[in-house]
């Protein structure tokens, strides 16, 4: 079976990104070097309503990284959308990459 991946999502603020089941499969952060920017993923398909979190915020410290980003990889599925809160970005972006029900064997959706 083939996988195919998403076209990766840059985003500078917070944005729904996928609609319906899927797997997050990685983040990077770029950051300014400047501002700390804070990073939540849930799956949900509004921001008010963002409750289920599948990556919990956490707040990237801009200065220590050394490259001015980071890289995280996992897979965590998702089944009502896949949507990305963002604060303190700054001129930083995150580049979101992600799988969606199509490109993945249905046991892994039981």
């Amino acid at each position: 079976m083939t996988n195919f991946y998403s076209t990766p999502v840059r985003l500078t603020a917070s944005a729904l990104i996928h609609t319906g089941k899927g797997v997050l499969m990685s983040m990077l952060i770029g950051t300014d070097g400047v501002n700390d920017p804070v990073v939540a993923i849930h799956d949900a398909v509004d921001g008010d309503t963002a409750t289920n979190e599948i990556l919990p915020s956490n707040t990237y410290d801009a200065s220590a990284l050394g490259i001015n980003g980071v890289v995280l990889k996992f897979a965590k599925k998702y089944t009502t959308g896949l949507y990305v809160k963002l604060a303190n970005m700054g001129s930083g972006a995150v580049v979101i990459d992600y799988r969606t029900q199509g490109t993945l064997h249905p046991k892994n959706f039981k």
